[in-house]
């Protein structure tokens, strides 16, 4: 029943630990697309930010 018990344990901390480690690295290279998609609808008057998306 410990080694239940143990291993439930670990999973939830793996899980917490994804999450936070999804909330660091994943959401801001989310938030990064999502603006480069609104640039490709929206392009902006100078010529610098005219530049084709890579």
């Amino acid at each position: 029943m410990s080694d239940f018990k143990k291993s439930i344990k670990m999973s939830f901390i793996a899980l917490l630990g994804f999450s936070a480690l999804n909330a660091l690295i994943l959401t801001p290279i989310d938030q990064l697309n999502k603006l480069r998609f609104i640039g490709t609808f929206y392009p902006k008057p100078s010529t610098l930010d005219n530049r084709p998306i890579v």
